[in-house]
């Protein structure tokens, strides 16, 4: 009996909060001013994307690697700059923020029945587009203004600082013939496997190695223009280039890597012969598919022999120069959660495949499937001079895209 009675006292605190958590928070949440009610709103996601993006990175001063990537100095100086005194160097939430986040979960709850009632409704994940480059996606798209590590960005070789050699991507593509899926999404065209089952059995695209992790392409798809701009030197135009691959790979653990490789049309007067042809014959086969979907919701299948065409080892150059800095997807929800690589240097294509890949993306009145560059501010440069460029808190790195020595590891999902 003594036993049953403790238990009962236990759950009597707990029906309490429950009680006060689903009916009475709600029902205060209602009288407070639209204002505040942004603000807890604002506040609830923000803490939110904190807590995750802390616990997505391994702290510089952890002991042990854990196996998720590690974070500089530089990326922890500006997450505990944005949270305040509620950032912890394992990640973990500080027993103020962990109070602050019970409070608020029920005027969160009281917003989401307030706008029910009112008739207004959250946009929807599909329901997004490239009227104006990504400026009318605030309520699909980081709806709390959160500026940690947005992408796009500016890929500045002004401020970037050489990136130690364990930064380095380690790239293993392969050539294998597994059928691939092409298809419009409405918003790109995605190139996929099949079947993940190949992916999962190690006979996909090949991968990447980031920091002794394994990770494995999900599928690749395009922007043009291209999202990332590049400045060379300070007060310069910056460059956007003519299109843009983004190649998507996952780990075991989730999180992913993207390497994004710019083209651009032959120089004027310069000799195609010179330039490696790889680039161009990847582009012409997607474009020259007999049923290329022109179309949202087409799909088109590509035989193994077909898909060998179009092997990404053929494409990527084995060392390049590239930019590393860690940010978000570049589409809607825009989750923190990218370890981003983008090649310095451009490849090199016939100018028609250009224009018909940025006709493809502006017909429908746009200015193309990019969204505008993200997280610029005013800062301090070294020279002392004030101007626009990526903040400080999204540190970036120059770094080596290389071939991997072995292929331990890569040939499966681990």
């Amino acid at each position: 009996m003594r036993r049953k009675g403790t238990v009962t006292l236990c759950l009597f605190p707990l029906m309490a909060l429950m009680l006060i958590d689903f009916f009475i928070t709600p029902a205060l949440s209602f009288s407070l001013p639209a204002r505040t009610l942004s603000r807890l709103r604002d506040a609830n996601r923000r803490r939110t994307l904190l807590q995750r993006t802390r616990r997505s990175l391994r702290p510089p001063d952890a002991d042990a690697d854990d196996g998720r990537p590690l974070m500089s100095d530089v990326d922890f100086e500006a997450l505990e700059n944005a949270a305040g005194s509620d950032v912890r160097r394992d990640g973990a939430m500080t027993r103020g923020e962990r109070f602050r986040m019970t409070g608020l979960r029920g005027a969160g709850l009281g917003l989401l029945l307030a706008n029910a009632m009112s008739g207004r409704e959250e946009a929807v994940a599909g329901d997004w587009g490239y009227a104006t480059q990504g400026n009318d996606w605030p309520g699909i798209c980081n709806p709390a203004r959160i500026t940690l590590r947005q992408s796009p960005i500016m890929l500045n070789e002004t401020i970037a600082i050489n990136g130690p050699k364990q930064m380095n991507l380690k790239i293993n593509y392969k050539k294998f013939g597994v059928p691939l899926l092409c298809n419009n999404n409405g918003h790109t065209i995605q190139v996929r496997p099949e079947s993940q089952k190949f992916v999962d059995a190690g006979l996909g695209l090949g991968g990447v190695m980031v920091n002794g992790r394994d990770y494995v392409v999900r599928q690749f798809h395009f922007h043009a223009p291209a999202e990332h701009t590049y400045v060379w030197k300070q007060d310069a135009v910056p460059e956007r280039r003519g299109l843009e691959l983004h190649i998507v790979h996952q780990s075991a653990m989730g999180d992913l890597t993207v390497l994004g490789a710019t083209f651009e049309p032959y120089p004027n007067g310069a000799d195609p012969k010179k330039f490696p042809d790889a680039p161009g014959t990847f582009l012409k086969t997607l474009l020259g598919l007999k049923n290329f979907p022109s179309n949202t919701g087409m799909e088109v299948k590509l035989q193994p022999k077909e898909a060998r065409r179009i092997a990404l080892d053929k494409v990527i150059p084995k060392n390049a120069p590239a930019f590393h800095y860690l940010g978000s997807l570049t589409t809607p929800p825009c989750s923190e959660v990218v370890t981003w690589y983008v090649l310095r240097d451009p490849l090199f294509v016939p100018p028609w495949q250009i224009k018909t890949w940025i006709d493809f993306f502006t017909q429908d009145g746009s200015l193309g499937n990019w969204r505008e560059e993200q997280n610029t501010e005013l800062y301090i440069p070294p020279r002392g001079l004030l101007k626009t460029s990526t903040r400080n808190n999204q540190q970036l790195y120059r770094v080596q895209v290389e071939p991997l020595v072995t292929d331990k590891g890569l040939l499966k999902l681990a």
